[in-house]
């Protein structure tokens, strides 16, 4: 839903009506993909537009984009 709001863009037709999908599944993420529909004339400009806006609506639903990590644990093999 919080990607979707993003869809809310004079730019973006209604017709086909926006949707977003879960594309897959990671070890440490889930892919989801906004599809949207514009004219070919505004399509650029809402592009980076939507793309600058996504991190800041994704953090003001505190929602974190995760990284992989490592636990790496030292063993003293002199004990």
């Amino acid at each position: 839903q919080t990607l979707l709001n993003l869809a809310k863009d004079e730019r973006v037709l209604k017709e086909p009506s926006p949707q977003g999908l879960v594309v897959s599944y990671g070890d440490s993420a889930i892919t989801v993909r906004l599809r949207l529909y514009a004219k070919n004339d505004v399509y650029w400009g809402l592009y980076w537009d939507l793309m600058k806006k996504t991190k800041s609506v994704l953090d003001e639903a505190k929602i974190e984009i995760p990284f992989p990590q490592r636990v790496v644990t030292l063993v003293d093999k002199k004990k």
